[in-house]
């Protein structure tokens, strides 16, 4: 059963001012998102133990990490912390600081062993390296791994991608897709690149001037921002199947939900049949009204509207629903000219189109490397 991260947290330094209120589900990856400036760092230093000046209280799955009469210093709680500066242990090797949380964890609370680390972040031929002998994304995952030896009840990676360039991120991004699903240990993303958590996160915090502003999943959290600063985000991540292959051109057909055909995209190593892990942008999902007693056509998703901005801004967000009950949610990005055209109201059956997507998990296990030793 999924528990939860509480916390009600104030710390004043300066000009600023921290007062954050959370209570979001402890599970999948939860994005946190702001400017520069807006308090995302003070927030996961206060969750790790690392503010002692902060007041207020910090839960997680009902345990009590911070209250009026309790502060639980970071060895005393269960959590991994990656920052955007990696500190790695210079002295030691790549073993020795995978080594480091491991063996100061108890023997009966060693939930994540280092085989299986190695072997996901792919880094079993950097075992006998110093850090400074890593490139920066060859660092980061080895400051991940660290971090998820001391088999932690809740990871906090802050900014872990800030000081890399596109070529390192994308090195990086495929180990840290779907790690969650695979360690069952929950995540809070901490970044100022919307499409960078997007990427990554199920749900979404959004934070201003030192408080959290918006919160939930991650479709309903971004129709509070602004849409021209999505444009390129992911809007939502959900699981489709492959229905063909194209080897050819290297390509395979994933069908959502009840859709009977799909967009073309790229491979990226799936399996005809398999289950994978897409991301959408709402520029690329359109839309059609459907009445009652039409039929959708071959690739298309029915769907409802769930909701319709009120808003004067040109571009509009549209949240759909598809599926009985609990079934996923898409977003649409609209101009205002279609939007009116199409005359919708919240209730209203959709077929619905996805235009592009990309596999962002293909559920391949990562390559054997050479040169292991024991930790």
């Amino acid at each position: 059963m999924n528990g939860r991260l509480q916390a009600r947290l104030s710390l004043a330094r300066g000009g600023f001012r921290l007062a954050a209120d959370i209570d979001i589900a402890a599970s999948g990856v939860t994005g946190l998102f702001g400017r520069s400036g807006s308090g995302k760092s003070t927030l996961v230093r206060c969750l790790a133990g690392l503010e002692t000046q902060a007041s207020g209280e910090i839960r997680l799955n009902g345990e009590n990490w911070q209250s009026d009469d309790t502060f639980r210093p970071p060895e005393g709680r269960s959590v991994g912390v990656v920052f955007q500066d990696n500190r790695l242990f210079d002295h030691l090797s790549v073993a020795g600081n995978l080594a480091y949380g491991y063996r100061r964890t108890p023997p009966d609370a060693r939930r994540v062993e280092p085989e299986a680390v190695i072997a996901m972040l792919g880094i079993g031929h950097l075992l006998r390296r110093r850090p400074r002998q890593l490139s920066g994304g060859e660092i980061q995952r080895v400051a991940i791994g660290r971090a998820l030896l001391r088999s932690p009840a809740l990871l906090l990676l802050d900014e872990p991608m800030a000081a890399l360039d596109s070529e390192r991120k994308a090195e990086i991004f495929p180990f840290l897709v779907g790690l969650h699903e695979r360690l069952g240990i929950p995540i809070v993303y901490v970044s100022h690149d919307l499409e960078e958590i997007t990427r990554l996160a199920d749900k979404l915090m959004i934070m201003e001037k030192g408080a959290i502003v918006a919160a939930g999943p991650l479709a309903e959290a971004l129709t509070t921002l602004d849409p021209v600063r999505f444009q390129n985000a992911f809007a939502v991540r959900c699981k489709a199947r492959v229905s063909r292959l194209d080897g050819a051109r290297g390509l395979a057909e994933v069908c959502i939900g009840d859709s009977r055909g799909g967009p073309w995209v790229p491979a990226a190593g799936a399996l005809a049949g398999a289950t994978v892990t897409l991301g959408i942008r709402a520029r690329d999902v359109s839309l059609r009204l459907l009445p009652e007693t039409a039929r959708k056509r071959n690739g298309d998703l029915l769907g409802r509207v769930l909701s319709i901005p009120a808003t004067l801004h040109p571009l509009s967000l549209l949240r759909l629903g598809y599926g009985d009950g609990d079934g996923g949610q898409l977003l649409s990005l609209q101009n205002r000219r279609r939007l009116e055209k199409l005359s919708l109201s919240p209730g209203d059956r959709v077929a619905i189109r996805i235009h592009h997507a990309e596999i962002l998990e293909s559920g391949l296990q990562a390559p054997e490397e050479e040169e292991k030793d024991d930790i």
